[in-house]
């Protein structure tokens, strides 16, 4: 299957820096941000955000990685690999990669939001617009228009690039 670069590590770069400023901008008042990545490229995304901001602001960051299990979300949800309290002025962002029908975003929000009922926002790197969900990335680094037969594979670790196959 032929692979077209929608994303280089230059452009990734640059929307992380530009999704750090918003994230800043929208939560200057705020004491702390509690940044959830969804394993396991939203984890490396939130800390690759984490770092940026702690370039720009100093507010208190935090990084925490979610697990979600497709096969049972609701019975296995999310397993947290430090426990998320809920506290007065801090924002949680949601964080993944790419988002399709929204349904990861949705069960790792709805595991949330018994717990923490202050400031949930969602952030993306790549919005396809393929919602099945009620859901909206209020941080978005780039929306693509694809079939539902094409994929987006987003690659953090060695490497950085998104890839439209």
């Amino acid at each position: 299957m032929k692979k077209a670069i929608i994303l280089d590590e230059i452009s990734i770069d640059r929307k992380i820096k530009r999704l750090s400023y918003e994230i800043y901008e929208r939560n200057l008042n705020k004491k702390k941000i509690l940044l959830v990545g969804i394993k396991k490229n939203g984890f490396l995304l939130a800390k690759l955000i984490k770092k940026e901001l702690r370039k720009i602001c100093k507010l208190k960051i935090d990084v925490t990685q979610v697990l979600v299990d497709k096969q049972k979300p609701f019975a296995e949800c999310v397993i947290h690999n430090e426990s998320i309290k809920p506290h007065k002025n801090t924002s949680l962002i949601v964080i993944d990669d790419v988002c399709s029908s929204g349904k990861t975003m949705m069960y790792v929000i709805s595991s949330l939001i018994s717990k923490f009922s202050n400031k949930i926002s969602t952030l993306v790197l790549v919005d396809r617009k393929h919602h099945s969900f009620p859901i909206k990335a209020d941080y978005v680094g780039i929306e693509v228009s694809t079939t539902l037969r094409q994929f987006i594979e987003v690659e953090l670790e060695d490497k950085k690039v998104a890839y439209l196959f």
